[in-house]
């Protein structure tokens, strides 16, 4: 008897699902025809129908058709199920990869201050469980998430600290840590996403698609609106000019003459402010330079990428370095270094500013980016400090 009773919940739970699937194969159909230009679905619902339609159909295949096919437990599905309609959610993340979540995301993982800022700005830093060990350093930009216990760094995870953490998604960027030393080393239920913001071309997709994930949209949307106007300001400004009239820039990265070419972020920079970045054309996104090529090339405005507590000595070594004097930027003294915190982070736009008023201070005379950035933190970051992220500012 008690055999033929687990029989009959196993048979009821199989006529659910399979009624359940039924239902929702076909309430989904309209979805699956309908084509979004957003980066996020414009109806949760239909999403979560799709997404849950199928992992039934794929546990049914499984258990009653023998197939192989990868599939979530009843157990699985079933608390999936109590959270519909506004799960699973589902998005395809930086490196291409399809990553669904089946409920809310309560514990976040975030490596890099990148991350810690990207979840600032939607609202959801008490989410945070861990973070990398360039936040915890970093007391004074960090005073709450740099509190929290340490999990390594991008480039030495510590997978026993983050798995005693239980998160339920882990934030990082698309190389690293690498897949093979976090990624293929978790649980299954812990979710890795892989996402870049600091790049002005693909931030306003990604916070978005952050937003949506961490049911945060009304904060996503806040900063999306933020950003794009200053990032209007600055096109519509830049409309009158002329291929011709756009200064040479050199953008130094971090090491001496590390040129920044068309396939790195800092490029990115540079052709948003209206600059012609001289090493555009060279090959890999950081080709090394030398004197000798800077010199032959003579850019008008030379900007060098640095942390925020080395600005005036960075800036000061490159305009002091032996041959190039005659540079048309070190004669002109428009040598400037640029921070992290607003060129490969989500205050990118920032640093967008700052440059195009480096090159064309005619047009941007009245823009203040200082007061831009301290705006920023003050709105999406909750801070109220006072630091310098260029130099010379003005």
């Amino acid at each position: 008897m008690k055999g033929n009773r687990t029989l009959s919940r196993l048979n009821l739970l199989n006529i659910v699902l399979v009624f359940s699937a039924f239902c929702l194969l076909l309430t989904v159909m309209p979805a699956m025809a309908q084509e979004h230009s957003s980066s996020v679905p414009s109806n949760k619902e239909y999403v979560a129908r799709e997404v849950l339609a199928n992992e039934i159909m794929q546990y049914l295949r499984a258990e009653y058709l023998g197939e192989r096919v990868g599939h979530l437990s009843s157990e699985e599905l079933r608390e999936s199920a109590s959270y519909y309609p506004h799960y699973p959610r589902h998005i395809t993340d930086s490196t291409g990869r399809s990553v669904t979540i089946y409920k809310p995301i309560n514990r976040l993982i975030v490596f890099s201050a990148t991350y810690g800022d990207a979840i600032r700005i939607v609202n959801a830093k008490e989410r945070v469980v861990g973070v990398s060990s360039a936040i915890t350093k970093d007391v004074f930009y960090f005073p709450v998430l740099s509190k929290l216990p340490a999990i390594g760094s991008l480039w030495e995870p510590d997978l026993e600290a983050i798995i005693a953490l239980e998160p339920d998604v882990i934030l990082t960027c698309e190389k690293f840590p690498a897949p093979e030393k976090v990624d293929d080393l978790l649980p299954e239920n812990i979710k890795v996403i892989r996402m870049v913001f600091t790049d002005p071309v693909t931030l306003e997709e990604e916070l978005d698609k952050l937003g949506y994930l961490l049911d945060k949209e009304k904060e996503a949307g806040e900063f999306i609106k933020f950003y794009r106007g200053h990032m209007e300001t600055i096109e519509s400004r830049l409309e009158v000019l002329s291929e011709d009239r756009k200064p040479k820039v050199y953008f130094e990265y971090s090491k001496e003459y590390e040129a920044a070419s068309e396939g790195s972020v800092h490029h990115h920079l540079c052709f948003l402010a209206g600059g012609n970045n001289i090493a555009a054309d060279l090959l890999g996104a950081y080709p090394k330079v030398d004197a000798e090529w800077l010199l032959a090339q003579d850019p008008a405005i030379i900007v060098k990428w640095t942390p925020r507590d080395t600005l005036q000595i960075k800036r000061d070594e490159l305009k002091g370095r032996t041959g190039l004097a005659d540079v048309t930027a070190v004669k002109a003294e428009k040598i400037y270094a640029i921070a992290y915190e607003i060129t490969t982070r989500p205050a990118c736009f920032v640093g967008v500013l700052y440059m195009a008023k480096w090159c064309y201070p005619e047009l941007f005379w009245d823009i203040d980016p200082k007061a831009i950035y301290k705006e920023y933190q003050a709105r999406f970051l909750d801070l109220d400090i006072d630091m310098d992220v260029a130099y010379p500012s003005e």
